[in-house]
């Protein structure tokens, strides 16, 4: 067993076309609140015991789309759509998920 500290990186775009009342298209504040709380939960933790890498293997793969999963459902409330998840592994390593082309 080992560490890794990650990077990780949300391209996240507005679900419905044009910007809110306010002129803006997503809320960086709450899409950043919403990815440090998630973040947290694999925050000085041995990943192979948080659910769902309990049954998996915690691969940058595997994370990155647990990171897009979880995302998604968080920012539900905010009409925003997350489209990719870069995860750095490292200053030079990284893994994408991106779960269609659009």
């Amino acid at each position: 067993m080992h560490g890794h500290s990650y990077k990780v990186e949300a391209e996240v775009v507005r679900a419905a076309p044009g910007l809110d009342g306010d002129a803006i298209a997503v809320d960086f504040v709450a899409a950043r609140h919403e990815l440090d709380r998630i973040a947290k939960k694999l925050d000085y933790t041995c990943i192979n015991e948080v659910a769902p890498f309990d049954g998996i293997n915690p691969s940058a793969e595997n994370i990155a789309e647990w990171f897009h999963q979880e995302l998604t459902v968080a920012l539900q409330s905010e009409n925003a759509r997350v489209r990719e998840i870069v995860l750095w592994e490292g200053p030079v390593n990284s893994v994408r998920f991106r779960p269609d082309a659009d």
